[in-house]
């Protein structure tokens, strides 16, 4: 176990350049602050061009969005849910009462329906003694600044166990069983998260000694996938070193073809050429 303790947030500001690891920084700091995130690598992987183009149209907040912050935060920040979140009137989100009640408050708003959604799963992961070892008494919601391929890069962990080399992540999903649990984690690059996530960590608090360490502070990521539909089921899955791996290679190339982007000025989209199609292999 490598003995580690984050920076205060207090020496934090979204202005300048950091590296290593904060506890305590916002939501809304973290968001603004510099740094190529996950989701940069997720679209590098569609194209430079879309990579592009999503960092000068920004994705708009969404009830999607709304309900999966709001249930994290319910499950690892409870302290912290009625600071940052309002409930809406039992009313239709098309009602002028709905929208003006949005209008006036500076919260994230959330639907009646959510709040008894989000108790229900909150209620099902707690009755699930595996799953409440990995979310319980740990640390949470770090946030982590390096330099990887070249670029500045960020990650923010839902929960870190030092003494167990660890991260976890708590993902709300349609199907929690493996084979939809492993569609999706094809689908949202799940595989490059993981890897993304725990490289960034590890240099973050390696710094300079990360290149020939032979051992790192997390080996291990480990996923919560929780049903949104009764009975809130829920499944603990942790990626093998395949897929580790795999999504190592992902945003390693994704990261290579940012730089040749920035380099060259030319942010290419799809194939000029035809492409002949098949079916993957898990269709046949």
């Amino acid at each position: 176990m490598i003995k580690f303790k984050a920076k205060s947030a207090k020496h934090f500001s979204n202005e300048t350049i950091h590296e290593g690891v904060y506890s305590g920084v916002s939501h809304d700091d973290y968001n603004s602050a510099h740094g190529l995130r996950r989701t940069s690598m997720t679209s590098l992987m569609t194209s430079a061009k879309y990579y592009k183009w999503r960092l000068e149209n920004p994705m708009k907040w969404s009830d999607a969005l709304s309900f999966g912050t709001a249930f994290h935060t319910a499950i690892l920040e409870p302290e912290k849910f009625d600071d940052e979140f309002a409930i809406a009137p039992n009313v239709s989100k098309r009602t002028k009462a709905y929208k003006e009640f949005v209008e006036e408050t500076e919260k994230t708003v959330i639907h009646p329906d959510d709040i008894v959604q989000i108790e229900a799963m909150r209620k099902s992961i707690e009755s699930h003694s595996l799953a409440m070892s990995f979310l319980k008494g740990h640390t949470v919601e770090e946030s982590a600044w390096s330099m990887l391929g070249g670029q500045s890069v960020k990650a923010r962990s839902d929960v870190a166990i030092y003494d167990r080399n660890i991260l976890v992540d708590l993902k709300t999903t349609q199907d929690a069983s493996y084979k939809e649990f492993q569609r999706s984690s094809y689908k949202y690059k799940y595989d490059v998260q993981a890897a993304y996530y725990m490289d960034v960590f590890n240099s973050a608090i390696l710094g300079d000694e990360y290149s020939t360490a032979t051992k790192m502070p997390f080996d291990k990521f480990v996923f919560i996938a929780i049903d949104k539909n009764p009975p809130y089921d829920l499944q603990v899955y942790v990626a093998d070193p395949t897929m580790i791996e795999m999504g190592r290679n992902k945003y390693c190339e994704a990261l290579a073809t940012l730089g040749e982007s920035q380099r060259t000025n030319k942010y290419q989209g799809y194939s000029e050429e035809v492409i002949n199609l098949s079916l993957p292999p898990w269709a046949e």
